[in-house]
Order: C-alpha cells, then sequence, then structure tokens
C-alpha cells in the first residue's frame, strides 16, 4: 500500500473557533473533540474504525493538535503538551503568552505558533529534551493574523493572511537546529482577497493552497492558479488533489484541470483519499464514534494517471523558461504543471511532455549532450537526457546552499546558490560530474547568467542594489573561476537583463537597447532605440520583440547605424520570447489573450515560414544538401559537421541531412553509406527503391578516392 505523506495542515477549520479538530499521521485519522478527552480514530487504508484512545488526565479535549512519529500534541489555550501515541504519558511542555494556533513538526523540531493580530509569534521546541531552541516576536500591525503551514523540506513555514487586504503571504525560514533564520513576505496582488481559515502544503512541497482556491509556489510565492473556494483537501499517491467543496467532490490532475466530480448527501467536514477509495465524514452525533461516512471509488473520478506527462495542447501556460535544442524543438517550462513541454516546429504540434518532480528553482540545457539540469529549492539538482526514449530526472549533484540559477559554461556547468545563513551567494563551476571545481562568494545574485563561448566570461547584471552595474567572469579551460570584471558605468534602467550577445561574441546587448563591448565592458555609442523584451542576433541583424500599448511587436535593426525597420504585430496578447531555431529560421512565442502560446516561425526576411528539424532526408537519404544531386559537396558537408560538432549536432539542422542511415547520429558511417552508395550506381548504372527518379548522382569516385578527400579535408580544417 502506498503511504501518503502527512499535509503541512489538516486541522479541520479555524481551530480557535471550533470544538472538532481532525488530523492525519500515518495513514490513521484521529478525531479530537475539545469536549472529552477521547479521540476516535479510523483507518484510512482499510477504511474502518479503530479503538479509541483516551487523552490521560485530561477531562476535556484540546482546541489545537498534531500527531507525529513522536506523539500526540496539544494545546489548551497557552499551554502545550504531550502524549504518547497511545494517549498516555502526558507531560507539559509549554506555557506562552497567547494562545497557541497552530503546532507543526519537523523530525525533531516542534513549532509552536502562538500570533495574534498584532505580533508573529513562534517558538522552536527540541522534542529529545523537550527544551525551547528559539522564538520569534515581530509587529504585525499590518497584515492580521495568519493561518499556516510547513514545508519541511524547504525549511519553511508559509503563512497566509486570513484577513483580506495587506501583505497575502510571509515566510519563516529555520535552520537545522530550529533556529529562526528570516522572514519574508509578498506584496503581489492576486486578484480579490478572501478571507482565509486553513492552508496546505502539497506533499512534494512545492506549491502552498489556501481555502479561498489560491496555489501559489513555495520557492518564490508566486501565484500559480486559482480554484474556487474549498473546505478540505487531499490528494491521491501525493499527487493528484481532491477537493471538498460542501456536498461537492472534485479531483483534478496535474495541470489542475477537472476530471471527475461527485455530489455528497450533505455537506461534509473532511475526506481522506486512499489507493481505492475516497472517504467523506459527516458530524453526526447519534451515529457510532459521531461521523457518519459515505465512499466513492476513486476510478469514478476519472483520474489522471499522476504519472502521466501533461498533454499541452490547449493548455492555458505562460513558460516560465524557453529554450531550443540542438534538434531545433522547443522546450518550454512550467513550473505550475511541473512538466517540459517539447515543441516540434517541424509539425507545429506538442511532440512530448516530461514531468518533473517539482517545480525547479533553476535550470538550464546543454545544446551538446543534449541534456537539461534542474535545481530545486532543496539544493538537489537532476539531469535529464532527451535522447532516451522515455526521459527522466536522474540524480546528478547537490548544491549547498538554495540554487538560483544553472548555466552551461562549455565543458562545464555554473552553478548559484544561497547557503542558509549566507548573505553572500556562491558561483561555482561543477565538472560535467557534478564536482565543484572552483567557487567565488558574491553579494549580489542576478537573474540572468550568459555564457560567451569566444572569451569564455558568463555575463551577468548585478541584482538587489542600487545602482546596478554589468559583470563577467573568466572561467578558464580548467573550470577555475576568475575574479568579476566590472564595467565603469552604473545605472537604474540601461543595465537590466535579458542580456544577448552578438554570435561572433563581441557585443553584448542588454534589454534597454545600450549595447556594451564584450571585453571592456565600454558602453558603445550605437543603440536600438527602445527598450525589448527579448532579442536575437539572426542573420546578421538584431530582431526583438517588445509590448506596446498592449500589442506584441517584433522590430528588425538592421546596418551599422541599427535603424529600425521591418515592423510587425499581433492582434493583442504579451510577447514572450523570440529563438535562433536553424540558421534560417527563428521562432517567436507570444501570449494571446486566451493564454495559450502560440509559436510564429520566420524566414531570414522574417517572412512566415516553415522549417524541417530533422538531420535525414526521408526523400532522398543520400542527398545530404538536398539539391537533387550526389556530390562532392554533400560528402564535404558532413566532413565538415562531424570535424566541428562532433556526432550530436548542434548547427544546420533542417538545412543539411547528415544523418544517412537515421541512427540519430552522425559519424564516418554516414560518409561510408553515400560512397557505398555511388559505388553501387556506377557498378549498377541503377538506384535504390524510393529515389525520386530525376535524382542523378554527379561524381563517381574509389572508396580510396573519398578517403583520400576526407583525409586532405581533415587536415585543411587542422584536425589530425
Amino acid at each position: 500500500m502506498h503511504k501518503r505523506k502527512k499535509l503541512g495542515f489538516e486541522c479541520l477549520e479555524n481551530r480557535l473557533a471550533l470544538a472538532t479538530s481532525i488530523v492525519e499521521y500515518d495513514d490513521i485519522g484521529y478525531f479530537f473533540n475539545s469536549d472529552s478527552n477521547i479521540v476516535q480514530r479510523y483507518d484510512i487504508e482499510h477504511e474502518s474504525w479503530i479503538d479509541a484512545i483516551a487523552l490521560q488526565n485530561t477531562l476535556s479535549g484540546p482546541l489545537v493538535v498534531h500527531v507525529d512519529a513522536d506523539g500526540i500534541y496539544a494545546a489548551f489555550g497557552q499551554s502545550v503538551y504531550r502524549y504518547q501515541s497511545d494517549g498516555s504519558g502526558k507531560s507539559h511542555l509549554i506555557n506562552l503568552q497567547s494562545p497557541v494556533t497552530g503546532i507543526y513538526s519537523d523530525g525533531s523540531l516542534l513549532f509552536l505558533d502562538y500570533s495574534n493580530s498584532s505580533y508573529l509569534r513562534w517558538a522552536s521546541i527540541n522534542k529529545t529534551d523537550n527544551l525551547l531552541v528559539d522564538a520569534l516576536d515581530n509587529p504585525n500591525y499590518y497584515w492580521g493574523a495568519f493561518t499556516c503551514s510547513i514545508a519541511t523540506s524547504l525549511n519553511s513555514i508559509l503563512c497566509r493572511s486570513s484577513a483580506g487586504s495587506g501583505w497575502s503571504l510571509y515566510r519563516i525560514t529555520y535552520s537545522d537546529t530550529g533556529k529562526f533564520t528570516g522572514t519574508s513576505n509578498s506584496s503581489s496582488y492576486y486578484g480579490d482577497y478572501s478571507i482565509v481559515t486553513r492552508t496546505w502544503v502539497f506533499p512534494d512541497d512545492s506549491k502552498f493552497m489556501d481555502d479561498a482556491g489560491n496555489i501559489f509556489a513555495t520557492s518564490d510565492l508566486r501565484f500559480i492558479n486559482r480554484l474556487s473556494h474549498i473546505d478540505d483537501l487531499d490528494f491521491l499517491e501525493d499527487q493528484l488533489l481532491f477537493t471538498l467543496k460542501e456536498n461537492e467532490l472534485t479531483a483534478y490532475n496535474k495541470a489542475f484541470l477537472p476530471t471527475g466530480k461527485k455530489v455528497l448527501i450533505s455537506p461534509a467536514t473532511k475526506i481522506f483519499v486512499n489507493d481505492l477509495s475516497l472517504i467523506a465524514f459527516f458530524q453526526d452525533q447519534s451515529a457510532d464514534h459521531g461521523y457518519r461516512t459515505q465512499v466513492f471509488l476513486v476510478s469514478s473520478f476519472n483520474p489522471a494517471d499522476p504519472n502521466e506527462p501533461i498533454d499541452p495542447t490547449g493548455l492555458v501556460f505562460t513558460p516560465d523558461w524557453t529554450e531550443v535544442t540542438n534538434q531545433g524543438s522547443v522546450l518550454l517550462l512550467s513550473k505550475t504543471h511541473q512538466n517540459i513541454f517539447i515543441w516540434n516546429p517541424m509539425g507545429r504540434t506538442y511532440q512530448r511532455s516530461i514531468g518533473l518532480l517539482g517545480s525547479p528553482s533553476a535550470l538550464t540545457y546543454d545544446r551538446v549532450s543534449d541534456l537539461v539540469y534542474v535545481a530545486y529549492e532543496s539544493g538537489l539538482v537532476y539531469k535529464i537526457d532527451l535522447q532516451s526514449a522515455d526521459p527522466k530526472e536522474t540524480a546528478f549533484t547537490r548544491l549547498p546552499g538554495k540554487p538560483h540559477a544553472l548555466t552551461i559554461a562549455s565543458d562545464f556547468i555554473f552553478a548559484v546558490d544561497r547557503p542558509v545563513n549566507d548573505y553572500n551567494y556562491t558561483y561555482r563551476v561543477l565538472s560535467q560530474d557534478g564536482d565543484t571545481l572552483s567557487t567565488w562568494s558574491f553579494y549580489y545574485s542576478a537573474t540572468e547568467f550568459v555564457w560567451n563561448p569566444v572569451n569564455r566570461c558568463i555575463y551577468f547584471t548585478q541584482g538587489g542594489g542600487y545602482p546596478s552595474n554589468l559583470f563577467y567572469q573568466e572561467i578558464d579551460y580548467h573550470g577555475i573561476l576568475k575574479a568579476p570584471f566590472t564595467s565603469s558605468y552604473y545605472a537604474s534602467t540601461d543595465l537590466i537583463p535579458p542580456i544577448h550577445l552578438t554570435f561572433d561574441g563581441k557585443t553584448v546587448l542588454l534589454s534597454s537597447g545600450v549595447m556594451y563591448d564584450a571585453n571592456t565592458l565600454k558602453r558603445m555609442t550605437y543603440a536600438l532605440a527602445n527598450n525589448f523584451a527579448d532579442a536575437v542576433w539572426f542573420a546578421g541583424r538584431w530582431v526583438s520583440i517588445r509590448n506596446i500599448a498592449g500589442v506584441p511587436q517584433l522590430q528588425e535593426w538592421v546596418g551599422n547605424t541599427f535603424e529600425p525597420r521591418n515592423v510587425m504585430q499581433w492582434n493583442g496578447g504579451t510577447a514572450y520570447s523570440i529563438q535562433q531555431l536553424t540558421s534560417k529560421r527563428v521562432v517567436v512565442i507570444h501570449m494571446p489573450s486566451n493564454g495559450i502560446p502560440s509559436f510564429t516561425i520566420l524566414d531570414e526576411s522574417l517572412n512566415a515560414a516553415t522549417v524541417n528539424n530533422t538531420w535525414h532526408n526521408f526523400d532522398s537519404p543520400m542527398d545530404v544538401d538536398d539539391d537533387e544531386f550526389v556530390s562532392p559537396l554533400d560528402i564535404l558537408i558532413m566532413i565538415d559537421q562531424i570535424n566541428q560538432y562532433g556526432s550530436r549536432q548542434t548547427v544546420n539542422v533542417g538545412e543539411h541531412y547528415c544523418d544517412v542511415d537515421d541512427d540519430g547520429v552522425i559519424t564516418p558511417l554516414d560518409v561510408l553509406a553515400v560512397i557505398n552508395w555511388i559505388n553501387i550506381q556506377e557498378a549498377n548504372e541503377s538506384k535504390p527503391s524510393g529515389e525520386d527518379p530525376d535524382f542523378r548522382m554527379s561524381v563517381q569516385l574509389s572508396s580510396e578516392d573519398w578517403f583520400e578527400l576526407w583525409r586532405k579535408r581533415n587536415a585543411t580544417v587542422g584536425v589530425s
């Protein structure tokens, strides 16, 4: 039987206002009543009531409770006690200055929330010796009372203001020893606020939800979705959400789209989900144990396969990150849906999706190895091999602190993390085995790091400070991170990402339109005439996209003076990104008003175009350049590709067809296949079936002649 992970907060409702609390631990539901010391218990796995227990030396029940492996923790106003799991062994832990409103645990640590509308008050206790570890007592005049949940893997307590205005979300962090290490809030506006009384952290600690139906990312308190008001929730296999709203039950897939609904006989007070059933509980003093139940088969909700990737076709989402692969496909990350979607421009459809373990804090793509690296707030870093038939996350390494950025730097992985209790960020260079080769401590972080392979420098702008500045750091061939070099300019508006580089690596362009010399970081006189959302150096000029008056707009900047020319606009929405698919194609992603990402492919003249993103010519496999002739040029193209880029190609995909045998890699065997085919044609004066009748070969050389040509070509390009 699959073990269900305990949710971050599972009390029935606001615990100061009710007489009944229901919590769950280890597949057992505990039903507390403030009028009695008797605790009813329900076996969720076997769907049956089991023997009740009595809290020792207690006449009434607690208002606030928590159950874990170390026992039962109960608050009676300002006093907190611990009991053994069977209700015996009552021991006093602490008296606090105001009534306790929440109890939480993380291993050997116990956390007590005794906040009120004026002060944010928390205490941590070491459960081993029952001694106080730390206390937090902060003024809380503006935000009102909070309802909270704990994300243990993040060492974070996440709180939602119960009021309808003011600061909405709050984070309290703590160390592994129980010391409170910091507090932060989010003032982002998420629509009309509702008064909330309950919150939950999802089993994988990736999301945080309130009973108004708002869902937030635990990593950055970012709003990611909104459902209707709920009274309770539970999960199937820790992944698929089931909610209770009065007398209505709803199941959702990982994209938070409903898959099934049921109507109860009357409003329920609690639900539990096991692998087979959903059990709803109704308070009824005349019933045994004080509750009636109604059971539904989980299968009747048509639940999605929790391990099945999401189909993004027609899905409303805003990408959190995009990248083009070495095969010309587009990767789109959705933190909300915990998936990487792969869009194939050749068929203009989504090719597949890759389900993730959670919502990443950072990720990057290596074009040479065709690997995606994914980092989570816990510091764990995984890699995904896109060449695999079933790409999955596999363990790579662990960063000491919370990850902020990942970037491929030629043969290395550049990472930024911030250790707990450290104001500085650690910039580090990792080997392809995950080992740290060098580090640099820096006071500022940045939202974007861009690698320049020409001068082996990584570029970033100063974050978290005013004024800002532009920096780069060199990484040598041994993975050693050099001291940062900074520009002599400080500004509040010019030096902001995104950062872009020309193909030759000589010029840096920032979103303000201002350009800098990539080596000296001196500001250039010429600039683009306006700021932009994204840009790409394409076919010898800058092409950018921006949002103006609610309209996405593409601009072309030509010549040495960067004259603006060839403006293109879409009918509403938001410009998101522009990236190069091949040397002759770009793709623009914009978000129309319906919220479904839209893709536009443009050629070198910025006209609508199609693209072929395969290395294999299915119509004429031996015709590498698709000119209807087999000529020395076909052989030379393959030789150049192999010599310059190896077996996994990164450029010219869809323009040359070097993978003659269609095995997914480009090797000398592909060259040999063309040589052998030519020799067969010479001998038979015929051509293989499936070839175009008009296909002609223009040369007939022996294998020795071809290999001599190859040897000379290698010598020309400096390959031994």
